[in-house]
């Protein structure tokens, strides 16, 4: 958990997580108290609706987020502000829990210094946690080789007798053995190292032995027997009315915020929703007697249904898809605009060099200066809290800063040598690959980026192997169908070992680029990028068409043969008797023709530029003998062929696809449900 989301929530989480912890107690403690004055008949029962109002009107951050990594939604809109409102939420209801508790012993004469005492020794507790267990926690992480996610085991035994002190301190101040821990929980810094070592040592007892028993055991202390009419329709009343305090606590803020009805109602669907926290605390109250064994079991169905239902209509009524490509975000649109933004993201730091080169040819000028977002991407081992850093100048003493400092640092020299034609903002994201691509999307919709840069999964090494990771894939193949701007796949076969970059503003320095043209909306955007790419001063610009040598539909004018027409004509006019620049036409049987042309570039280009999909009679030449062979359909005929070469090349390749805009009410309907 990272407990920064607190301070760092905005108006927005504020108010729902307030909301949504007082909107429950105002509808179900009135019913309560009412019931209880007119229930004259079972006293007992009576005197347990106000806690029962108490205990259904909690939220609790570690169901909302279980539930979340669940649906595979942490990363998204709806989820990052589902987690920080339910965090917001949590305090308000430690806080009221609190002061019942002190209240209520206060009123006893025998007890008043107790309480007193008692609310100290928490406080101090959580003083000695917060300065000087977390510091510990921090100079641990610090102790932690760069780029190590393995931390020393004595620092683990460490943390671990940590836990145990918290836990016993909790007993001895009358709180539950789980409340010390827990308040140590929330210091430990999130993320790698520290908190997904800890994850992983303890993960596998706790899921798969501790979690299964406790909820055998909830279940098993459960008897229909010991159920009332009165009280299953009490205590089904009670749980009601306090989800549906937390559903408007939740809906009526967002809607406020000029949030969708439907995203809103999901939100408040996921706030409402019930699970271990809620059982743990019917478990502690059956324990000390607050209710009995018949209320304990209708809470206990109250919650499974809760829970099934909330999960079932999040998952069939929000999907963060549609806000991407809600988007109208191409090259060709945005290629000269006031500020030509650049999203590009980074697995490791051998992906630097390459995209820095590629950032460089794109041509910064003052006209149309670049913004560059770097996105560092971190895989999160196991379930933990997803995070997206955003790092501020000269911030070198974030903990999270030393996984990025390298890459962060090479943007930031490219920048500096760019002064006043390029801006960088710099990001680290820590999420499973799972749902990396929404921290991907959405950062492209919030900067309203025109392009991604990924890298290719298949990656050399410094001893020059090749690393094939089919998670980087899979995120890949999700940003490409899920993406809110174009995008393009970096395949990059330069030399790790080297780990620089060609600097163009050199003298008698040429960056040398080829465009590979069959025609279509992506080879247009390849095109389009191209000529930005070509004003600079030190690139030089090969463009290759390819034609059907049988091309029967020559004189047929379709709609993409007229713009493909129309934007190879600019491209020879603004370029005319430019010496670096050069145009020509190779007339092809099939896909046989392609690669004997291709193969004969050789090492002739630091960087080849093709489209991923093609359209017209031209795309008949790759389906003539490549199709059949394509191991890496994201890459496209043309960039498969490329990626799965066997020569030792040291050419790049970059495929583009163009953002295809789907509208609104495309959306909603049954293909996107």
């Amino acid at each position: 958990m990272d407990i920064n989301m607190i301070t760092k929530s905005g108006a927005k989480s504020l108010v729902i997580g307030f909301a949504s912890f007082a909107f429950p107690l105002i509808i179900t403690m009135p019913v309560a108290f009412i019931v209880k004055s007119y229930l004259t008949s079972d006293t007992n029962l009576g005197s347990m609706l106000p806690y029962i109002a108490l205990t259904e009107s909690q939220t609790s951050f570690h169901v909302i987020f279980s539930l979340l990594a669940d649906l595979k939604l942490l990363n998204s809109e709806i989820g990052r502000l589902a987690m920080s409102s339910s965090m917001i939420s949590n305090v308000f209801c430690f806080i009221t829990l609190l002061l019942k508790m002190t209240l209520e012993e206060s009123f006893q004469a025998s007890s008043s210094n107790w309480s007193v005492l008692k609310v100290t020794s928490i406080v101090c507790m959580v003083m000695v946690v917060m300065y000087i267990m977390r510091p510990i926690m921090l100079w641990i992480v610090r102790q932690t080789p760069e780029g190590s996610s393995n931390v020393k085991e004595v620092h683990v035994l460490l943390i671990f007798l940590m836990v145990l002190a918290t836990s016993f301190f909790g007993q001895v101040v009358g709180q539950p053995v789980l409340f010390g821990p827990m308040i140590l929980g929330l210091a430990v810094p999130p993320g790698p190292p520290l908190g997904t070592t800890l994850q992983s040592k303890l993960d596998s007892v706790v899921s798969s032995i501790l979690l299964p028993l406790y909820y055998v055991g909830s279940v098993g202390r459960t008897d229909r027997l010991d159920i009332t009419a009165t009280g299953l329709r009490l205590v089904m009343l009670i749980a009601f009315l306090a989800f549906l305090g937390k559903l408007i606590g939740a809906v009526l803020p967002s809607m406020y915020c000029e949030m969708p009805f439907q995203d809103a109602l999901a939100l408040g669907l996921i706030m409402g929703s019930q699970g271990l926290v809620d059982l743990h605390l019917y478990r502690r109250a059956l324990f000390f007697g607050v209710i009995n064994n018949g209320v304990y079991t209708i809470m206990i169905y109250c919650s499974v249904v809760i829970a099934g239902t909330t999960s079932i209509w999040v998952k069939f009524m929000y999907r963060p898809s549609r806000r991407y490509m809600l988007s109208k975000s191409t090259l060709q649109q945005n290629i000269n605009s006031t500020e030509f933004r650049i999203l590009a993201c980074v697995y490791r730091e051998s992906n630097a060099p390459t995209i820095i080169e590629i950032l460089e040819a794109s041509n910064p000028v003052r006209e149309s200066p670049i913004g560059v977002y770097l996105l560092h991407l971190i895989e999160l081992q196991r379930i933990a809290t997803p995070l997206l850093i955003a790092h501020r100048k000269n911030d070198t003493y974030s903990i999270h800063y030393n996984r990025s400092r390298r890459i962060i640092n090479a943007f930031n020299l490219f920048e500096k040598q760019n002064q006043g034609l390029v801006s960088l903002m710099s990001f680290t994201a820590m999420s499973p690959y799972g749902s990396m691509h929404d921290d991907i999307c959405s950062l492209a919709v919030d900067r309203k980026t025109s392009l991604i840069i990924l890298p290719f999964h298949k990656q050399r090494t410094l001893d020059g192997l090749v690393e094939t990771n089919n998670s980087i894939r899979s995120v890949n193949r999700n940003v490409l169908q899920l993406s809110p701007c174009s995008v393009g796949i970096l395949i990059d076969r330069g030399d790790p070992s080297t780990g620089t970059s060609r600097m163009l503003g050199t003298k008698d320095a040429y960056y040398n680029i080829a465009i590979i043209f069959l025609g279509g909306a992506d080879d247009r955007e390849v095109l389009t990028y191209a000529m930005r790419m070509g004003d600079h001063p030190h690139t030089t610009l090969t463009v290759i068409r390819f034609r059907p040598a049988d091309d029967k539909e020559a004189t047929i004018m379709t709609k993409d043969k007229r713009l493909d027409t129309e934007i190879i004509s600019e491209y020879k006019h603004r370029f005319m008797g430019n010496d670096r620049m050069s145009y020509r036409e190779e007339v092809v049987n099939d896909g046989i023709g392609i690669i004997t042309v291709t193969k004969a570039m050789g090492d002739s280009y630091d960087l080849i530029m093709v489209g991923r999909q093609h359209s017209g009679r031209e795309s008949d030449l790759v389906n003539k003998g490549l199709v059949e062979w394509n191991e890496y359909p994201e890459l496209g005929f043309l960039g498969d062929m490329f990626a799965t070469s066997e020569s030792q090349t040291e050419v790049s390749i970059l495929v583009l696809q163009q953002h295809c805009y789907i509208s609104e009410d495309l959306l909603h309907g049954p293909d996107y449900v």
